[in-house]
């Protein structure tokens, strides 16, 4: 029987220390056993650990990363020469709903039209010259909502993208930006060759477009800055190139990621994930990088952007995947990783700092401050013992993290000696980021890290560890 449902109880720690946590032992008579009981002092509330009936999730507490996906338009076509609906819905997803916002319930926003009378079908799908009508019109509808905004702002910004399947050096791309045609550029011996020479060409570069590398034989082609309508195709070389056009769609800000929605078999969706980094002071310049657990370690002190991103594509071929850099201008060296999310474990101490970062998945920030405020404004989940505990406010301009832990523990028989009973609450813990001391809890070798991962590759311990001692493994894991 659960029956034992408790409101959710918040409580918020801006200064952690031991005297936070406790941790201990407790032979309990209901589960017939020893079990551990997490205890938070401060609060006078015990936890505890049932290896079937407790849960942890944990709200993502990084800088964030805006969430980015391609579509690619698949448009099966239902007749010739009538007219075809299409469009997409691209809808908010808040991390806090409802709090310092009203977005209580997902918001969608649609970008789309009607085309009077769509061209003769080739292979039961529109012909490519109307599908790339549809997807000039859904990358102007994005672009003109960014201008737009003021009462509702938007959701995502969208850039078009290339790409293209190369085989010999002297390949050539072809492109048109607004329906002017730029000169041939040719590409190269490898990828990274490749989009060097594009990224170097004057032309290119002054048409707004930039390319990076996705394999050793593939790259991409996009524009600068959201919205510029272009087209790239085979120019003539050696061989014929192959070309894929999608729509990079992405996140306005890590605060509110997206979801986008279409007819079936409409576009086909898959997540990128890239990292653009600026290497301002390439010589000064080191990076690690993780990908799937695998640390790149330090990849460091090169005189140019090219041999930087070189020696980034040297480590990340290894895993299947390849970078490049722009040679011109800031130099930002663009890191491309496929379907795994690269993780930025530190920047050094000069010459590279993390321009932006692209997510599949997005990944939500830390909680600001007036988040967190606003989440305690009206708190009443402590119930008589409201007056009785500490009270504190979160510090203006600091960031935090969010700890959900999920309970269901055996209790004794409050109904009669027949009867036992499920014990269930939520508790949320909002511990400032960066807070901490020597020592996390009263017991030994179980130590707060002090130092901000971003700046170390230490391995992770912090609150982690008293949470796997406690008997769960925090998923995902607590950073």
């Amino acid at each position: 029987m659960e029956n034992l449902n408790y409101p959710v109880q918040r409580f918020l720690i801006t200064n952690l220390s031991n005297l936070d946590f406790g941790l201990y032992t407790h032979t309990d008579q209901d589960v017939g056993g020893t079990t551990n009981v997490l205890l938070l002092k401060k609060f006078a509330l015990s936890l505890k650990y049932s290896s079937t009936g407790t849960s942890i999730s944990v709200s993502r507490t990084k800088d964030g990363a805006l969430k980015s996906v391609l579509l690619k338009t698949n448009a099966p076509a239902p007749c010739a020469d009538c007219n075809y609906e299409y469009g997409i819905i691209v809808k908010k997803r808040r991390q806090q709903p409802g709090v310092q916002n009203d977005d209580y319930y997902s918001k969608g926003r649609y970008y789309g039209d009607v085309i009077t009378s769509i061209q003769t079908p080739s292979g039961g799908q529109l012909a490519d010259s109307d599908k790339l009508t549809i997807e000039n019109k859904i990358l102007l509808d994005i672009k003109n909502d960014q201008d737009t905004d003021t009462r509702e702002p938007s959701i995502a910004k969208a850039k078009r993208l290339y790409k293209i399947t190369r085989s010999a050096a002297t390949d050539e791309v072809a492109y048109t930006v607004n329906g002017v045609a730029g000169t041939n550029v040719v590409l190269g011996a490898t990828a990274i060759l490749s989009v060097n020479n594009l990224n170097a060409d004057a032309g290119f570069v002054a048409a707004g477009l930039v390319a990076f590398a996705l394999s050793t034989t593939v790259i991409a082609i996009t524009s600068v800055s959201d919205g510029t309508s272009f087209t790239v195709a085979d120019g003539g070389g050696a061989t014929t190139i192959t070309t894929e056009r999608f729509l990079w769609i992405y996140a306005k800000d890590v605060e509110a990621q997206f979801d986008v929605e279409f007819d079936k078999d409409f576009m086909t969706l898959s997540r990128f994930n890239v990292a653009v980094l600026n290497n301002t002071s390439a010589a000064a310049g080191n990076t690690v990088l993780a990908i799937a657990g695998t640390a790149s370690g330090n990849l460091a002190n090169h005189a140019t952007s090219t041999t930087y991103a070189g020696t980034i594509t040297t480590w990340l071929s290894t895993n299947g995947f390849a970078s490049a850099t722009k040679t011109t201008g800031s130099v930002p060296v663009y890191v491309y990783t496929g379907v795994v999310e690269l993780k930025i474990k530190s920047l050094g101490t000069a010459g590279v700092t993390l321009t932006t970062q692209y997510s599949g998945n997005g990944v939500w920030p830390g909680l600001t401050w007036k988040e967190v405020f606003n989440k305690f404004i009206n708190q009443r989940d402590l119930g008589d013992n409201l007056m009785m505990v500490p009270h504190t406010t979160p510090q203006p301009g600091e960031k935090y993290n969010k700890i959900t832990i999920k309970t269901s523990v055996l209790t004794g028989a409050i109904h009669g000696a027949s009867h036992k009973d499920y014990h269930e609450s939520t508790i949320e813990l909002y511990i400032k980021q960066g807070a901490g001391s020597t020592q996390l809890w009263d017991a030994s070798n179980y130590m707060w890290e002090s130092t901000d991962d971003d700046a170390t590759f230490a391995v992770d311990t912090a609150i982690n560890a008293l949470f796997t001692a406690w008997g769960v493994t925090p998923s995902p894991t607590i950073l």
